[in-house]
């Protein structure tokens, strides 16, 4: 079904982006989002930064993957990769 799936301990070994909401201070975590429909992630509460035809850029809390997974439009989820030049 999905062609590249994150797990929670890929969220734990990358970077984490901590942000301030009303409810004190959470670590959100980058992804790449690989989706037919943007706007159902949306509908679920998910943080959607950018969008393109394909794919979209989130902010998302561990907790997110289980809800993301369910979603039927969802193909693949990545997390960034920065290529550094030598």
């Amino acid at each position: 079904m999905f062609s590249h799936k994150v797990t929670i301990q890929d969220l734990e070994r990358s970077t984490p982006i901590t942000i301030k909401t009303d409810n004190g201070y959470q670590d959100v975590y980058n992804v790449i989002i690989y989706t037919s429909s943007p706007s159902d992630l949306v509908t679920n509460g998910i943080s959607v930064q950018s969008t393109t035809s394909k794919f979209v850029t989130a902010l998302i809390k561990k907790e997110d993957l289980e809800k993301i997974y369910k979603i039927k439009s969802v193909k693949s989820i990545s997390l960034p990769d920065i290529d550094l030049l030598h």
